[in-house]
């Protein structure tokens, strides 16, 4: 069984958010770019995935891809040297330019798709290349306001636009000069600046974002739209230079628009922003429609690009929660949407009677990183419908604190912790332990939360203010159950058997005398200990590592024990391993290097492990056999949790593209093939 799909989620292998997409002329197929996956096609019809194509492009710092407005030529900057041209239509690579492609600003296909116009920050330039001979035709040098800007080609792809960039003044300051357009001939370039005394004049003070959406054309060339940072758009007749509108941003809205269209037939015009994507008439300005579907988009979700079909009857959208939404123009309605999360890192339970199934996306609220989708569903586990979808506030939402009989929720309100019973509704608050930890863990069964604190340094001395901290409570009494102080350098990960009376808790020691809380590559020690909640005693302590470890800095996730606690899954330098907690004796090793805790684990019986990858594979294996049973593949990004039924005849996966799969195990599992 599949719940949910992975149509139109271009970003569930953890890739950037798609900034720049197209349909094709034909409107079938969408093409989708960003910053670390390259190229990807895809299907309008079905969602699927059709083809990738390129390399991720390196991180130079601003625009490192363009993509032609009819989706079928795509521009990638590989290096600082080297820039490669593709044909969407197959992936292939069709040439290769050899120049300077460091600190790009901006970087455009001409509507012929001949030319590709660049504007090179560092150089203080615009250039010009030759698509089809992968030279360039001309450079010149601009001045700073311009290389810090950006361009757009005219219709008739003759001339080049090129906005200055102002400066930090304040639009009221009236003492600052006005910032016109400058042209340029884009196959004779230094030849021939037009020096127009028709030039439109941009009003004073910051407007622009240095991310290559600031303005467009029409398709006829007559219309020419910008962004600005108190307007939702400026709309110029080109051809007279006159101002046509200027919609003021609401109050809910300050933030502006992100990313403008013009629709084909050039009547009207689409914003994208945090609000979402809107439709404005181009005659009178106003606006016309606002499109949102049955997952709205919130204040902490923006759209990022558009797409409008050949057609103008559907509008794609990139939006801030890593997915793409197309509507139907007419009637606004939401295509391709599914009851399904959005958002990577999806855990997944069985229901405490078998019958259900609950998820749960498992992202913390921190400031710098915020959930866009925060909700937890109840599907049926026989058809995989949805039950029940219920959603968090930023403030409410924890990762990894569905317990395992998925009948307990613990969330963050008003900074304290409460637990939620999905049975009855029944909400309670925990006593004994912080809301302020980094990371909680919760028993099988919800009665134990456990919680660790990161490291605290002085940014400005690189300096070790107070060490980490690991708490557990018993959540029914608030009695506090453990409190471990760790040593300098010394941060831990926890994970609680399946029984819910032992906490395994891996520690590892970096040397925070390097870089380390800044990012240290040497790992000292690693320590697994054990401790009984109901004694809150520590049962047993094993360093994993008997000697230092001069290798690359990993970090653990928290290690999985077997029921008898006489096994334990950790993750090592390079593989997940499989250890004798007694003798500490490696037992086997499993590649799935660099992927978390929820994504290993033993049958409730222990006689069988699973282990997820971060290619969306999950492999099963014998213990007493030592050796592996079988491999499933279904997942097309890493496999963020997985969980046997009571009865081990099936096991369920959570997975970073957003899906959850039930799997039949019973050829692997029955009571025959069962190694005692």
């Amino acid at each position: 069984m599949r719940i949910g799909t992975t149509r139109l989620r271009p970003n569930v292998d953890n890739g950037g958010r798609i900034e720049a997409m197209a349909f094709t002329k034909d409107g079938k197929r969408l093409v989708t770019m960003n910053d670390y996956t390259g190229g990807k096609v895809w299907d309008t019809v079905t969602g699927k995935k059709i083809l990738a194509f390129g390399v991720k492009p390196a991180s130079l710092g601003g625009t490192r891809y363009a993509l032609s407005t009819d989706g079928s030529r795509a521009a990638i900057v590989e290096s600082e040297k080297v820039c490669r041209f593709y044909d969407t239509a197959n992936g292939k690579e069709i040439g290769s330019a050899v120049g300077e492609w460091g600190s790009l600003n901006d970087l455009r296909f001409s509507p012929d798709n001949k030319l590709l116009g660049v504007l090179l920050y560092s150089e203080h330039a615009v250039a010009v290349w030759d698509v089809a001979s992968c030279s360039r035709l001309w450079q010149m040098s601009v001045p700073l306001g311009i290389s810090s800007g950006a361009f757009a080609f005219t219709p008739d792809g003759k001339i080049i636009v090129g906005a200055r960039r102002p400066g930090s003044k304040p639009a009221a300051d009236v003492n600052e000069p006005p910032l016109p357009l400058l042209f340029y001939d884009a196959a004779q370039g230094p030849k021939s600046e037009y020096a127009s005394p028709l030039t439109i004049v941009f009003p004073p003070g910051p407007m622009f974002a240095p991310d290559g959406k600031e303005f467009t054309f029409s398709s006829d060339g007559k219309l020419l739209a910008a962004r600005e940072s108190s307007r939702q758009f400026m709309l110029w007749d080109f051809t007279t230079r006159k101002l046509l509108h200027e919609p003021k941003i609401d109050h809910d809205d300050q933030m502006g628009v992100f990313c403008l269209c013009f629709s084909p037939d050039g009547k009207g015009i689409f914003t994208g922003s945090r609000k979402g994507v809107r439709l404005w008439d181009v005659v009178t300005g106003k606006m016309k429609r606002e499109f949102a579907g049955h997952h709205t988009v919130d204040s902490d979700t923006a759209i990022l690009a558009l797409a409008l079909s050949p057609d103008s009857k559907r509008v794609a959208a990139s939006c801030g929660d890593d997915g793409l939404r197309v509507w139907d123009v007419d009637s606004g309605k939401e295509q391709l949407d599914f009851e399904g999360h959005r958002m990577r890192n999806v855990q997944a339970r069985f229901g405490s009677d078998d019958k259900t199934i609950v998820s749960i996306c498992g992202f913390n609220p921190t400031p710098g990183r915020t959930a866009d989708e925060r909700t937890y569903r109840i599907w049926d586990a026989t058809t995989g419908k949805p039950l029940t979808r219920v959603a968090l506030s930023r403030k409410q939402f924890l990762p990894f604190c569905l317990s395992g009989d998925a009948n307990v929720l613990f969330v963050i309100d008003d900074g304290k912790i409460t637990k939620k019973s999905l049975l009855d509704g029944k909400v309670e608050e925990v006593r004994g332990l912080p809301a302020n930890y980094a990371r909680y863990q919760c028993s099988f069964d919800g009665r134990y939360l456990a919680g660790h604190t990161d490291d605290y340094w002085d940014p400005k001395n690189n300096e070790l203010l107070a060490r980490n901290t690991l708490g557990a409570v018993d959540t029914t009494t608030g009695k506090e159950v453990l409190h471990f102080e760790g040593g300098k350098g010394e941060m831990f990960r926890c994970r609680f058997t399946e029984d819910g009376l032992y906490l395994a808790v891996r520690s590892f020691c970096y040397d925070p005398d390097t870089n380390m809380g800044r990012g240290s590559s040497m790992l000292k020690q690693s320590f697994l200990r054990i401790w009984d909640m109901q004694t809150g005693r520590k049962t047993s302590e094993r360093n994993l590592l008997e000697q230092n470890w001069n290798g690359d800095f990993r970090w653990p996730g928290g290690d999985s024990l077997s029921p008898d606690r006489a096994l334990a899954l950790t993750r090592g330098k390079e593989f997940v391993e499989l250890r004798n907690v007694t003798s500490n004796a490696e037992l086997a090793q499993f590649q799935a290097d660099g992927w978390d805790c929820e994504s290993w684990t033993f049958s409730r019986d222990g006689n069988f492990i699973a282990i997820g990858d971060e290619k969306g594979q999950i492999l099963l294996w014998s213990v007493s056999a030592r050796k592996p049973l079988g491999t499933l593949e279904g997942h097309d990004a890493g496999v963020a949790s997985v969980q046997f039924s009571p009865d081990e005849k099936k096991l369920l996966s959570g997975s970073d593209d957003t899906t959850i799969l039930l799997w039949d195990i019973a050829q692997w599992t029955a009571p025959a093939t069962t190694h005692k």
